[in-house]
């Protein structure tokens, strides 16, 4: 895994937070049955998570100068399978590589922020009465991943392993609860890998939502993270949510696009 960005000098650079996030995506592959991981030349990975979007399993890259040959070859080895796939890239792709990903189906685009703040003090809002957020365990796990798959709107067999005992319970991860008078209302995820720390997972049931769930559990991943000495935190978001993380401390450092198949119908 690379860990260049530990003890890097600004923990808070695009190039840090993204090289936090590709060994917090390798750390959370290596949690959970069925999920596998390869790295090849030029800071290309292949990543098969088994979540049923397309964002979750496909060709990464962490560079910004992709070995075109690597990415061809890990397309190859994506093409044909069951799971929906992309090719992830830093920024916008260059024209040899939208090509190259046209030639497997892959050519609308979908955007994602990658935001970071330093460790400092974090927010904190008036919660709701009656509500809190806990740390999870692996006994939680059909709870957080039902909570998750209802949030986004899918089956929960669509979150596959990434909402798994294992996960909850390995090195480095913590899983949030929100409830509300004892009523599962939403979830969160913070990774502790080395001094940066990932915030993940945060949603929120759509009978739950406009409460402030979200911003709480949100603060409350940043909190644990910060005081169990990391340096920096990063995420990635939708344009909807950024003001949030404004909000919170972040700010945007690069976009990443994912090429993904057309829509249908």
């Amino acid at each position: 895994m690379n860990s260049s960005y530990v003890g890097a000098s600004d923990p808070t650079s695009a190039d840090a937070a993204a090289a936090a996030w590709f060994v917090a995506m390798r750390a959370k592959i290596d949690a959970v049955a069925g999920a596998h991981a390869q790295q090849g030349a030029g800071g290309v990975h292949r990543f098969v998570s088994g979540v049923r979007i397309p964002s979750g399993n496909g060709v990464f890259i962490e560079g910004t100068d992709p070995d075109l040959r690597q990415v061809a070859a890990f397309a190859d080895e994506m093409r044909g399978g069951e799971l929906p796939w992309s090719i992830q890239v830093r920024g916008e792709p260059g024209p040899e590589l939208a090509r190259l990903a046209a030639g497997y189906g892959l050519t609308a685009r979908a955007h994602s922020p990658l935001m970071t703040r330093g460790a400092g003090p974090v927010p904190h809002a008036v919660p709701a009465s009656g509500a809190r957020v806990r740390p999870t365990t692996g006994a939680d796990a059909d709870v957080y991943g039902n909570l998750i798959a209802t949030a986004l709107g899918l089956p929960r067999p669509a979150i596959g392993e990434f909402a798994s005992a294992p996960l909850l319970d390995a090195p480095g991860m913590t899983g949030y609860l929100v409830e509300w008078d004892g009523v599962p209302a939403g979830t969160g995820l913070g990774t502790h890998l080395g001094d940066q720390f990932g915030v993940y997972n945060i949603t929120v049931a759509p009978t739950f939502r406009r409460r402030g769930f979200a911003r709480l559990v949100s603060e409350t991943v940043l909190r644990d993270g910060f005081a169990a000495g990391a340096r920096a935190a990063f995420l990635h978001t939708t344009p909807h949510a950024q003001p949030l993380y404004e909000s919170l401390g972040f700010r945007t450092v690069e976009t990443w696009t994912y090429l993904v198949p057309e829509p249908r119908g």
